[in-house]
């Protein structure tokens, strides 16, 4: 067919021009060129348009709101407790809300330069740290350092620190056997030992006493504690 013909009849000559089926009339009422936005799309049941009256009301969104105001304090927050906060104090969450905490940058200790011997198997006292009324509930770093010796490579010197009186339970406990007891001091051998032992424990808030006490286990021979210190410090 040149496009200079004349034609006058056309024929389906099958399959060249076949027919279209096409069941789409409209989209949401409108023809030709459909173009939507949510102006011409009506909300469903479950799937629901976005607005601010919405998004304001939701549940979760009240309860945030609630907890904080974008342009507000840290007390403006529902699950935080500011009464009586001082200067340099700072937030603990007491498991349901926040509430002022002093930070605890003092630390109790004791040191004793008295020389002690003992020919006792019962554990004697060296000295008591006593911590105030006031301290807070929380764990506590405690350190024991003492200079001691034994005048026998047959038995041993026992130091232990006790809190509050539980000597089934001691926070440390320190066994040994020295490898020399030459020397003729008053405490028996001229030798001298140091001992230090680190640890933590949490204990509720109030007065708690921690004390130092060392035997020997042999009654024939002497223990001697030189010094000693020990210090209790919050860390926690």
């Amino acid at each position: 067919m040149q496009p200079a013909d004349n034609i006058s009849v056309l024929t389906n000559d099958v399959p060249y021009v076949t027919a279209v089926t096409a069941p789409v009339t409209s989209v949401n009422t409108q023809t030709g060129a459909v173009v939507l936005d949510t102006d011409d799309v009506a909300e469903g049941a479950t799937n629901l348009y976005f607005t601010d009256a919405r998004v304001t009301a939701s549940p979760a969104v009240v309860l945030n709101t609630a907890k904080v105001s974008a342009d507000g304090p840290v007390s403006t927050h529902s699950d935080v407790d500011t009464t009586g906060v001082a200067l340099g104090d700072r937030l603990q969450f007491d498991g349901s809300e926040w509430v002022p905490s002093v930070v605890d940058t003092r630390f109790e200790h004791i040191f004793d330069d008295t020389e002690t011997t003992t020919t006792s198997t019962v554990f004697q006292n060296y000295f008591t740290l006593t911590t105030p009324a006031t301290n807070e509930a929380g764990t506590y770093k405690i350190v024991i350092s003492y200079i001691w010796n034994h005048d026998s490579t047959t038995s041993d010197f026992e130091g232990r620190v006790v809190l509050d009186g539980d000597t089934a339970n001691p926070i440390t406990f320190h066994k040994q056997e020295p490898k020399d007891s030459a020397g003729g001091d008053p405490s028996g051998t001229t030798q001298r030992y140091g001992y230090t032992q680190v640890v933590e424990v949490i204990v509720a808030a109030g007065s708690h006493t921690y004390d130092f006490e060392f035997r020997t286990d042999n009654g024939a021979n002497e223990s001697t504690v030189f010094q000693a210190f020990l210090y209790s410090k919050r860390i926690g």
